[in-house]
């Protein structure tokens, strides 16, 4: 196991003695012995020699596997092992940063013991190597970096930390960040940090030349947190990928969360993809038109070859398409391919009718489902927490928790039947419903001589505050309407809650007829936030 820099002032100069794993299980090869030098396997084979004065160890047939990796925690501030501590953060990004920043030293953050612990247990669990963000800024100065090497130093070799220096309240707005960040480079930290260059630190030009500037003068690798989302988080991933060729540092950029990704239309997604995978990122993609996915793997993206290849040999399966006929479709492809063990998520934003026809679809298979669209746009997501709303058999549930869980940070259970399509169909009347609000907001304070900026100062703060609004009134602003969620799609969904009702609400048959008209318009590829372009 290779020394992590996080730990070179604390181990000894002497080489460790050669360890000789001796009857080991090796997937592919069966039985044999491994010697290993310096951290590293230097031989496999049948009954090997023991070097003078190696360590034996018998593993009696034992399976040997890679150590699991944590690519992404926060050991400095964990309160693993201490007393409960009650959420008592609003629901925005700023406020959760807020409240952290006040309460962090009545904690005790760091502790030392409480890292060494959280070590042990990620050890105990198989896990060989993690990397984690560790907070810099001027009222922290370094203390974090200095926990989790004692804390490192406990464990010697049995765990490689990398360490992040890591911006949590931001580097423009905090000054002296980027001083102390480039000191933990200079002391051995081996990777920079950055986030919400927008959202936090309002100037994602500038932010981005802070830190891949430190990664150049320092040869060390970016991990940014990317919370903002829509077009706006787009447009920064993209700028991210330019920075990365820029410099040279092309497979050596890692984007967290990233939440504008996944709310981008099918075309910008596979535009992104390309992107990114011309900047040096893996990407696998399948779809239903095989051209579309030979096209992707031509501009170096693997594709799947067809739906049955992709779910064969899965646990879990999720699909995330436009409609319930396009899910219909994809479902009777892949449907009698899929081991009966296994649990396919729904994830598609289908409404009521069709997540209940597909639930019988599904039990024609005996697959078991969950229905469980995906929350993108509300307060949550934007501050940090993608939501899923899941409903279906608690058994499935707590197989596909480890999926769930491994990419949300919030998992709403809303009952055993198709409740989550009807609960999705209401958060995102609520979502257009403030986008058109916002919209008109903007139009009146033109027409009565507010400035924007005084309105959106007004409304950006305290109880007022809706982030999401406040980045679709940007964009209104700027004219800028690249799909984050698409017209055509809130309009689809809207029609979706009229439907299910079987009514029409005053207010979301307005919302209904303002969208028909901005997509009549032309606009509807084009960003909800468009709805600001008709009256």
């Amino acid at each position: 196991m290779p020394t992590p820099r996080s730990q070179e002032t604390t181990q000894s100069d002497i080489a460790p003695r050669p360890i000789l794993l001796r009857r080991g299980r090796i997937p592919g090869t069966g039985v044999a012995d491994i010697l290993v030098r310096a951290g590293k396997f230097a031989e496999i084979g049948a009954d090997l020699a023991a070097p003078p004065g190696a360590d034996t160890v018998e593993l009696g047939g034992k399976l040997i596997l890679p150590g699991l990796v944590d690519a992404h925690c926060h050991l400095d501030k964990t309160l693993y092992g201490g007393p409960w501590v009650p959420h008592l953060a609003g629901e925005s990004l700023v406020d959760r940063i807020r409240t952290e920043r006040a309460k962090r030293f009545d904690l005790g953050v760091p502790n030392v013991d409480r890292i060494t612990a959280l070590l042990k247990t990620m050890v105990t669990a198989g896990t060989a190597y993690v990397r984690s963000h560790i907070d810099i800024a001027p009222e922290l100065g370094l203390t974090g970096v200095a926990a989790v090497r004692e804390a490192c130093a406990r464990l010697g070799d049995r765990v490689t930390v990398e360490l992040v220096a890591f911006p949590q309240y931001g580097i423009l707005r905090e000054p002296g960040t980027a001083e102390l960040m480039d000191q933990a480079l200079a002391a051995g930290v081996e990777v920079v940090g950055g986030i919400d260059p927008a959202g936090l630190d309002g100037d994602p030009v500038r932010h981005l030349e802070e830190v891949f500037g430190l990664a150049v003068r320092r040869g060390v690798s970016v991990d940014l947190h990317l919370h903002d989302e829509g077009s706006l988080g787009t447009w920064e991933l993209e700028l991210i990928c330019d920075f990365a060729e820029r410099h040279g540092l092309a497979g050596r950029v890692a984007v967290s969360h990233a939440y504008g990704l996944g709310e981008a239309s099918p075309a910008e997604q596979d535009r992104l993809a390309e992107r990114l995978a011309e900047a040096g990122h893996q990407v696998t993609i399948w779809d239903r038109d095989a051209d579309h996915a030979r096209q992707a793997a031509q501009d170096g993206v693997a594709a799947a070859t067809d739906a049955a290849a992709a779910v064969s040999d899965a646990a879990v399966v999720i699909t995330m398409v436009t409609n319930g006929e396009a899910v219909r479709d994809v479902a009777e492809r892949m449907l009698p391919a899929m081991r009966q063990d296994a649990v396919w998520v729904q994830a598609s934003t289908v409404g009521a009718d069709w997540a209940d026809r597909l639930r019988a679809l599904v039990d024609t298979h005996r697959v078991t489902t969950l229905d469980a669209p995906v929350s993108g746009s509300t307060g949550p997501a934007r501050s940090g927490t993608l939501t899923w709303l899941v409903s279906g058999p608690a058994s499935a549930i707590e197989l596909a928790r480890p999926v769930l869980d491994s990419l949300s940070e919030r998992v709403i259970i809303a009952g055993e039947a198709q409740q989550a399509s009807r609960l999705k169909l209401v958060v995102n009347t609520w979502m257009t419903a403030a986008t058109v609000a916002i919209a008109d907001a903007l139009a009146a304070a033109d027409r009565l001589g507010v400035p924007r900026a005084t309105l959106l100062e007004v409304i950006g703060h305290g109880p007022l505050a809706m982030p999401y609004a406040l980045q679709k009134a940007q964009a209104m602003t700027d004219g800028d309407y690249t799909p984050g969620f698409p017209l055509e799609l809130a309009l689809k969904d809207i029609r979706l809650t009229e439907q299910a009702e079987g009514i029409q609400p005053p207010l979301v048959h307005a919302v209904e007829e303002r969208l028909a008209r901005a997509v009549g318009a032309g606009h509807g590829q084009d960003d909800v936030a468009a709805v600001a372009a008709v009256s």
